[in-house]
């Protein structure tokens, strides 16, 4: 019992303490290198760091302001949606150099929205599974990047690549803060009431 106990902690530990800030910290650290000039690449990775920062956000104060998991799978769980946004920025992220040819522009595009519905499927999963969600807001965020990838893959680079990861993405920032906000009014009735 103790050895599970101490290893649903140290699970815990590796997402909440070491994993989430790590990724987090890649990507400022990424997004703030001197050498690296503004580019539609770094809008785009920025928009994807602000919706990683609204998910840890989300995580942290609303589902688990003990900072642990109340079993492994959540733990789990969280563990893959980090690495799925940790792989959608650097995808596109990695676009930002110099000589990138535009089929590897719209190759990282696609792997980029690719991995970011991926967190948002798991998201939705975590929500329907462990929350027993049912508001259509806590659905709504797999449109962005679900639409976004089928543009994509439907239309190429016709429409402009990086313009469509930034709306894509904007609507999955939008509808987080959007699901941050109503939460914060729902518990504070639940405060006065």
């Amino acid at each position: 019992m103790g050895a599970k106990l101490d290893f649903e902690r140290a699970f815990s530990q590796l997402t909440y303490q070491l994993l989430y800030p790590g990724v987090l910290g890649s990507m400022i650290f990424n997004l703030v290198d001197p050498l690296r000039g503004f580019s539609p690449a770094w809008l785009c990775s920025i928009i994807i760091c602000m919706c990683f920062v609204l998910d840890y956000l989300y995580l942290t104060l609303h589902l688990l302001p003990s900072g642990k998991a109340p079993n492994v799978a959540q733990a789990a769980s969280d563990l893959v949606i980090s690495l799925l946004f940790c792989c959608s920025y650097f995808a596109i992220a990695r676009t930002s150099a110099e000589f990138v040819s535009e089929e590897m522009i719209l190759a990282s595009a696609k792997l980029s929205l690719g991995f970011l519905l991926s967190a948002q499927s798991v998201i939705f999963m975590y929500d329907v599974v462990f929350k027993k969600s049912k508001r259509f807001i806590d659905f709504f965020h797999l449109m962005g990047s679900f639409s976004g990838l089928v543009f994509l893959l439907a239309f190429g680079d016709r429409f402009g690549v990086y313009r469509v990861v930034v709306l894509s993405a904007s609507f999955v920032l939008v509808v987080y803060s959007i699901r941050l906000a109503t939460l914060k009014v729902q518990e504070s009735r639940k405060m006065r009431a």
